[in-house]
């Protein structure tokens, strides 16, 4: 598997400091998947990987990143606590879906905008 942005990129260039290294491997497969997406696969078959790409992976894994741990923080399926005066919502699971989605395509539109040609759905 190609690595589009080792963390040594996600650290010295991207200048990132939500992940760290344990936690990046899991991030950056996920978000290199989301960009191969929007890429239609292009990257796989050749296409070079620029440094927009990198810094987008970079964005796009933190998103993931932060993902997770909201993810982890939380018991599936609560919505709502309440303890002594003290008290916390959360969304549900498709709003949180629906957000995550929503991120991951901000943080990748502002380093491999909707205008790049590694976006062009045509042939």
């Amino acid at each position: 598997m190609t690595v589009y942005a080792p963390y040594s990129y996600y650290y010295e260039v991207y200048h990132g400091s939500q992940l760290t290294p344990d936690q990046w491997p899991a991030a950056a497969r996920e978000a290199e998947a989301y960009i191969d997406l929007l890429t239609f696969g292009r990257l796989k078959n050749g296409a070079p990987v620029t440094d927009e790409v990198q810094m987008a992976v970079c964005a796009v894994a933190e998103v993931v990143g932060r993902y997770r741990t909201t993810r982890a923080a939380r018991a599936d399926g609560l919505k709502s606590v309440s303890n002594d005066g003290y008290s916390e919502s959360y969304a549900d699971d498709a709003a949180t879906s629906a957000q995550f989605s929503a991120d991951k395509l901000a943080a990748a539109d502002l380093y491999l905008p909707r205008s790049s040609p590694l976006r062009y759905a045509g042939v």
